[in-house]
């Protein structure tokens, strides 16, 4: 789908640039876990942690709503990259992390895109 797109905008003449850090932040909430804590337990997402890489971004992403139990429990929803071409990666998943997309994802790196051109 990716590549069918950028093939696309290439063969138009239009060549995308990378993704802003601002954008990156963007698709990394659209991420299902991180759109499932704030549906279903009302998670208030905040970047604890943010790290320019050569192609990309890492993002620690924790909740400032408190736990509502007095159990120990973890507000982090989660460790991310986010490559500049907008392939995002939770690092949380498998030992090299696992790719992430949904239907809202793909909305707005195609949205992000087309402003570009």
């Amino acid at each position: 789908m990716m590549i069918a797109l950028l093939a696309f905008l290439a063969s138009a003449g239009c060549y995308p640039r990378p993704l802003t850090l601002r954008q990156a932040e963007q698709l990394v909430l659209a991420a299902p876990n991180i759109r499932a804590s704030v549906t279903q337990r009302g998670a208030r997402p905040f970047f604890e942690y943010i790290e320019r890489l050569p192609k990309g971004w890492h993002f620690d992403i924790n909740s400032a709503t408190s736990c509502a139990t007095a159990n120990p429990c973890s507000t982090l929803l989660g460790h991310y990259s986010v490559g500049r071409d907008g392939e995002v990666i939770d690092l949380d998943s498998g030992e090299e992390g696992m790719r992430v997309s949904s239907s809202a994802m793909r909305r707005l790196l195609r949205r992000f895109r087309e402003s570009r051109c």
